[in-house]
């Protein structure tokens, strides 16, 4: 009944809203790092890894790396979280020397908790929490009674390849016996080798993409083979590893997987160092279709950063700016598509773009670089008052010419009128359709006061300013 009222009255509203104001533009916030972290030594990583967790007290921004300290808050040793204002500390962080690389939330049974992997004796000085621990909020545990992890995790997945058994936590890295992916058994609190690189090789990545019906797990790195495999990019299907379509180029390192919808459908993105993928030339990145890959225009290139670095993709991500869901991709280039982009780049599904003049800063020279993204819907208070956010981490002073120590936020399109949820200016019908189409759900779609549900609260403010627009 209220959806039938409300859609008369904004058939009748309709008539006489007003046209549309000019295009606003995406914001990038300044320091929210603060002094940011501490490199005590030149060749440090920076900060590595993000990811938006709630522990029970509202989302946070949780991130990673090999810095001794964040901001001068203690007990910030390779990890350290933002809820919105404040940073803090993470159970006193991992041991001295420690790097933290992945994380991923993943229930073992005894309810939802945050798995942090990396290169650590210890977290918060907890036995048995070597390279890999559990959080849940309050304190620190170790994510296996029996077996820990040796050697080093990069990275942390949780998929689905059989519905009988559920989600199954799989951890990808340079492990000391065998390398490759291990699967996570809560029945028996034990880390299982399913797959194993050779010659030395290592995983740095893991995404669960679903092609054809089958639901498999891609482990992207630097390997010959997983099992027989494919080089530097295989998949899993719970039984077995195959790598058909799926090699680079010799040397052609896979640095990051994302799926990501253009408007075409959900589909598996690859970046990394490669020069041809699947035997399809494709300059650093690709996109998976069908059963074979494509290249993104010209891809990526330039001329190399420095010396001793590569020109590469390091992270993806999905954002909207306001103008619509994009892929954002970040990396060691100078040149996108023939166009001069420095180090950070928005592909619309058609078209190239810069985002803003990208990360800088005298103190990183000579490249200045962003490691990870991570997106966030603005519910919740981590970024009050804003609708969806991009964090951006890595090893800069600047972003966009705005001071951001390593730590970056990019806040969408908004025009700053309440009620106007699409950022053109105006509230209108669009507007209205958003509420009418997420009514009782949770989300930031829809939602105007910012309490994380779409309900009748929003559809109020959202009739008190129909006709508004900014000037």
């Amino acid at each position: 009944m209220v959806k039938m009222i409300v859609h008369a009255l904004c058939a009748a509203l309709a008539v006489s809203a007003p046209a549309l104001a000019g295009d606003c533009q995406p914001q990038w916030n300044h320091g929210i790092a603060g002094s940011g972290p501490v490199f005590p030594i030149p060749g440090s990583g920076g900060v590595t890894a993000s990811f938006i967790y709630d522990d029970g007290t509202g989302p946070a921004l949780y991130i990673g790396g090999d810095f001794p300290s964040f901001n001068g808050v203690a007990g910030t040793q390779g990890i350290a979280k933002w809820d919105g204002e404040n940073w803090s500390s993470v159970g006193g962080g991992v041991s001295p020397g420690g790097r933290v690389e992945a994380f991923a939330v993943y229930d073992d049974g005894t309810g939802p908790a945050l798995f942090v992997g990396g290169s650590f004796t210890d977290a918060g000085g907890v036995a048995n929490t070597e390279n890999l621990a559990r959080w849940d909020g309050s304190s620190w545990s170790a994510a296996q009674a029996f077996q820990s992890l040796s050697g080093s995790v990069y990275d942390l997945e949780v998929a689905t390849l059989n519905e009988a058994e559920g989600p199954r936590l799989y951890a990808g890295g340079y492990f000391f016996g065998t390398s490759g992916v291990r699967e996570f058994h809560p029945a028996n609190d034990t880390w299982q080798i399913v797959g194993g690189t050779n010659n030395g090789g290592y995983v740095l990545d893991l995404q669960q993409y679903t092609e054809n019906g089958v639901p498999y797990l891609y482990a992207a790195g630097s390997f010959s083979s997983i099992n027989g495999g494919a080089s530097n990019l295989s998949r899993y299907n719970g039984s077995t590893w195959s790598g058909g379509g799926l090699s680079t180029n010799q040397f052609g390192v896979v640095h990051k997987l994302h799926v990501h919808d253009d408007g075409s459908g959900p589909a598996l993105y690859a970046g990394g160092l490669f020069t041809t993928i699947g035997n399809v030339p494709a300059s650093k990145i690709a996109k998976r279709v069908g059963n074979s890959w494509q290249q993104l225009g010209t891809g990526i290139g330039g001329p190399m950063p420095c010396p001793t670095c590569q020109v590469l993709c390091w992270a993806m991500a999905t954002f909207d700016d306001g103008t619509g869901p994009a892929l954002y991709v970040a990396g060691n280039f100078s040149q996108v598509d023939g166009q001069s982009i420095y180090r950070l780049a928005k592909w619309d599904g058609a078209n190239w773009s810069a985002v803003g003049s990208g990360p800088g800063g005298p103190g990183q020279q000579p490249a200045p670089v962003v490691k990870d993204m991570v997106a966030f819907n603005g519910c919740g208070g981590l970024a009050p008052g804003t609708p969806e956010v991009l964090f951006l981490v890595g090893k800069f002073d600047l972003m966009n010419g705005v001071d951001n120590r390593s730590v970056a936020q990019l806040s969408a399109c908004s025009s700053g009128v309440l009620g106007d949820l699409n950022g053109d200016g105006t509230v209108s019908l669009p507007d209205l359709n958003l509420v009418l189409a997420n009514f009782g759900q949770e989300g930031s779609a829809g939602d105007i006061n910012g309490d994380c549900v779409v309900d009748l609260v929003d559809l109020n403010l959202l009739l008190a300013n129909f006709g508004n627009f900014g000037g």
